[in-house]
Parts: C-alpha cells; structure tokens; sequence
C-alpha cells in the first residue's frame, strides 16, 4: 500500500508488511513467522520460545563488544475492534490503511499500531544496528539526529548510548 512509501521507508515497509498480516491475539503465527522471517534473512540469530515470544539477537559490532546492550521489545499481536457497520475478519483481513494530512488511520477497524509500529521500529532498527555501527556507517550521524529530535526519555537515552565516549572506541578522549 501507499504505506511503504513513507519515510522513513524501512520503519513504514515493515509497518506496511505488518498491516497485510493477521495477528489477533492468541493467533500470532503469520506475525512470528515474519519477524523470525526477517530475522533470518538477516543472517541474525532467532529463537521462539515455549510461549511463542520471539528473540532475536544482533551481535555488536566490531569495537562495541563491551557497549551497553540495547533491548527493544513489543508485541506481536493486535486489539481486534472494528465499527458495528464494517464485515472484517480479523483472522484473514488485511487492515485498510487510509492517511488524513499526516495522521493514518484504518478504515472501519483499529490501526495495529498500538505496537505494530514497535514491531516496525525493531525490524527497521536490525538493518542499522547491522550496519550502522562500522566505519563508515550511517549509525552515529542517525543517533545524533535522534538525539537532537528526541521528544521522549527512551530515545533520548538510546541515542546517548550510542554516542557515548564509554562505549565508542572512535570517541576522542577526554
């Protein structure tokens, strides 16, 4: 969908996968078998456990071996609402997005945003913990372009985690 084409474009790609796959709560198969999809094109470790929770791990980066480790969680599942007038199945149904100026909405049923997008934020985030974070990578100019937009506590902190002298072997000392 239209959706895809957002910026930035990894976070709403993944997002826009997310709105095409069912997941009602307790059926969250098609939604684990993404994530765990991604995670294995990625060449990333990936493990279900016995509760049907999906892990994946990002090995650090050369020279970050020591950083902070970084934990990103959501869940995959979604609340099922739809409008008394809408025929939506939940199991099967795609949700229809629709964008009013820069707000996007579902057409008739909830958006799955309410941790689709965090779904979509790691997703989009494995590519650039993968390559981000090297020489050359494009990780600590996005980091210092959070922190400067940072509007909560937990990017703030993220970002200050990335770009500190503690755990950045490129940092000039003090």
């Amino acid at each position: 969908t239209f959706v895809s084409e957002l910026e930035p474009r990894p976070l709403w790609r993944h997002f826009d996968r997310i709105l095409a796959t069912p997941r009602p709560s307790k059926h969250e198969e098609a939604m684990r078998a993404f994530v765990l999809e991604v995670a294995r094109a990625r060449n990333l470790g990936a493990r279900t456990d016995k509760y049907g929770n999906v892990v994946v791990t990002v090995p650090a980066s050369k020279g970050r071996e020591k950083a902070p480790v970084v934990v990103l969680q959501s869940h995959l599942d979604m609340v099922c609402e739809k409008n008394s007038d809408v025929t939506f199945d939940f199991a099967v149904d795609a949700i229809r997005p629709r964008r009013d100026g820069d707000y996007l909405y579902a057409t008739g049923t909830t958006l799955g945003a309410d941790n689709g997008i965090g779904c979509a934020a790691a997703l989009a985030l494995l590519a650039q913990a993968q390559e981000g974070f090297r020489p050359g990578g494009k990780g600590k100019a996005t980091a210092r372009k959070a922190l400067r937009r940072a509007q909560t506590p937990f990017v703030r902190e993220v970002a200050e985690r990335i770009l500190s002298p503690a755990t950045d072997p490129e940092a000039p000392g003090p």
